[in-house]
């Protein structure tokens, strides 16, 4: 999967983890499962490229053991992220108000992948996001910390004050 990753277009991202293998590293085990997460920048990307190039490569290396692959998918497809531009300028204008600095990120890159991309595609959505640290990366104990911290509590409810007026403006349309 390592060196399949280079051959994605960028954004792709590929998590792995093996929940039942065998026990020993010399001997073919009877069965195997690998859990991924496979996501792209673009649904174009996940469905066209990626899936497909990891199928065919599980195929060819099962094949080589006179094995066979069963895939499921455990979780929707995530979709790319499409901001609503109206939304998302009201949220920066809120955040302003409420004394944040927004984070423009370029058209092209999402930050994060996650299933709002998915109600993107049918409702209106913005995915703003309030510091809760510097130098934080998600998913990791320093931000799990960060998060629960008195600041990051803080943070949590002034995001849900932004939601809330953000919510008020775009219903009555200011």
């Amino acid at each position: 999967i390592k060196e399949l990753k280079k051959t994605f277009p960028k954004g792709a991202i590929v998590g792995t983890i093996f929940t039942e293998a065998g026990t020993a590293p010399n001997v073919v085990t009877p069965k195997a499962t690998i859990r991924m997460t496979v996501r792209g920048s673009t649904v174009d990307d996940l469905e066209g490229i990626i899936l497909p190039a990891i199928k065919e490569a599980a195929q060819e290396i099962a094949a080589s053991y006179g094995a066979r692959v069963e895939m499921h998918h455990y979780e929707p497809l995530f979709k790319d992220m499409r901001q609503d531009k109206q939304l998302l300028d009201l949220f920066n204008d809120v955040m302003t108000e409420f004394g944040e600095t927004p984070r423009i990120l370029p058209d092209d890159e999402a930050d994060g992948s996650t299933d709002v991309g998915n109600v993107s595609y049918e409702v209106p959505t913005a995915q703003p996001t309030l510091q809760i640290g510097l130098g934080l990366e998600a998913h990791t104990p320093e931000f799990t910390c960060a998060a629960g911290s008195d600041y990051g509590l803080e943070q949590a409810i002034k995001g849900a004050k932004i939601m809330a007026v953000v919510a008020l403006r775009y219903a009555v349309g200011k």
